[in-house]
């Protein structure tokens, strides 16, 4: 322990200081102890810890497109696919004329071509919504980057294959089954499931951050490329 008076250094059961001879009391001890104590405390080196927040973009951040720039660009994308979608149902069809050439029976050939007709149909639609995954799911159709859009999730990023997924097969999938299950109704059944099946696109027009059913369901934003 330290003395009071001239700091020296003494041992700890010294009744007195050993440089100038003070008497060292129990209770100044303790002091001692406790001033020891805190300055060794004091000398041993502070580590700062500073948490660090990871900021991300934010969809706030962004001017939301709305409805119709969005009906712009989606007309653009139809125009766009046109010509592959004619080019797969000229192949499609020359297919089926080939297959029923030779066929005579009347009934075959309808039989025939109807079947072609439904194929192609199927092919063009997954074809089709493919397309909208891939290109929503990497940031934007063709459509909407001559827009100026593109389609980001929460975080500011792409949208991604899988949200792309929900947001333009699972949520018209859903919908679609309750539209059918309303048209089944007499009366207003068909009025009410042809509103059902629109009103969640065209939510966007009320929307404060201009998103429609199925962007809430997906998780996806449709901005304004920033210049």
């Amino acid at each position: 322990m330290r003395c009071a008076r001239c700091g020296a250094k003494n041992d700890a059961d010294a009744g007195f200081c050993e440089n100038c001879g003070k008497k060292i009391e129990a209770g100044e001890a303790k002091k001692t102890k406790v001033k020891e104590t805190k300055s060794k405390k004091s000398d041993k080196p502070t580590k700062s810890r500073s948490k660090t927040t990871k900021l991300t973009p934010s969809p706030s951040d962004y001017h939301y497109g709305g409805f119709w720039i969005r009906v712009l660009a989606r007309m653009l994308d139809n125009f766009i696919l046109l010509i592959p979608n004619i080019i797969i149902i000229t192949i499609l069809m020359l297919i089926v004329f080939g297959a029923v050439y030779n066929i005579t029976d009347t009934e075959v050939i309808e039989m025939m071509s109807g079947i072609g007709v439904i194929i192609s149909v199927f092919i063009i639609g997954f074809l089709n919504l493919l397309y909208f995954v891939i290109m929503d799911g990497l940031g934007a159709t063709l459509g909407k980057r001559i827009c100026g859009l593109k389609t980001i999730n929460q975080d500011g990023e792409n949208l991604g294959i899988g949200r792309a997924i929900v947001r333009h097969f699972v949520y018209p999938f859903v919908i679609s089954i309750g539209s059918f299950i309303l048209i089944t109704i007499p009366g207003l059944g068909p009025l009410l499931g042809m509103v059902l099946f629109m009103i969640g696109y065209i939510a966007v027009c009320w929307d404060p951050r201009k998103q429609g059913w199925h962007d809430k369901m997906a998780g996806s934003f449709v901005v304004y490329k920033k210049k």
